[in-house]
């Protein structure tokens, strides 16, 4: 007889990393309420708390997690955004969402990563070099978006391992 494939450690069901200035806090939950164990269906709940803790404005465009039940078995998923937004996030400013996913042990984790762009606003700078023709004035209601010399436009943020645990801190909520 074949034996089990060997259950992976339960990690905290939170996470907290930092990569190039930006700060990503994670905590997940259980939610019984929403969840059917006697069908092989666990719900969880996480919230994410993103801080720019650089002094540059950065935009999220894209996310990219990877939910790993006990079995091993992972599921990638990638969009733009997140739920429905690319916000951006002025030096020490903070964005939080809550979001969910199913699975199919009462246990696993998460995983992920974030794509990130530099931005920096230089309106004044256009306003002095377009002086005398009328750009001045374009620049003065608009900020023109711009990557700082000598950098990528995009970086990746880590979003640090944490844990899903149907024993661990439970939601009786819907």
């Amino acid at each position: 007889p074949r034996a089990p494939p060997p259950v992976p450690p339960r990690l905290p069901c939170e996470s907290d990393v930092t990569t190039a200035g930006v700060n990503v806090r994670v905590m997940s939950q259980y939610v019984a309420g929403r969840s059917h164990p006697e069908a092989g269906h666990y719900f969880f709940a996480y919230s994410v708390r993103i801080t720019n803790t650089s002094t540059k404005i950065v935009q999220l465009r894209d996310r990219q997690w990877e939910v790993t039940d006990a079995t091993g078995h992972t599921e990638v998923v990638r969009g733009p955004g997140v739920i429905g937004q690319q916000p951006v996030l002025l030096p020490g400013q903070t964005f939080e969402y809550a979001s969910a996913c199913p699975l199919r042990t009462p246990h696993g984790s998460m995983r992920g990563a974030y794509t990130f762009v530099w931005m920096v606003t230089e309106a004044e700078e256009v306003a002095e070099a377009g002086a005398g023709t009328g750009v001045e004035a374009a620049a003065a209601e608009t900020e023109m978006t711009v990557i700082a010399e000598g950098e990528k436009p995009e970086f990746s943020v880590e979003v640090g391992v944490f844990g899903l645990d149907a024993q661990l801190g439970a939601f009786r909520g819907r």
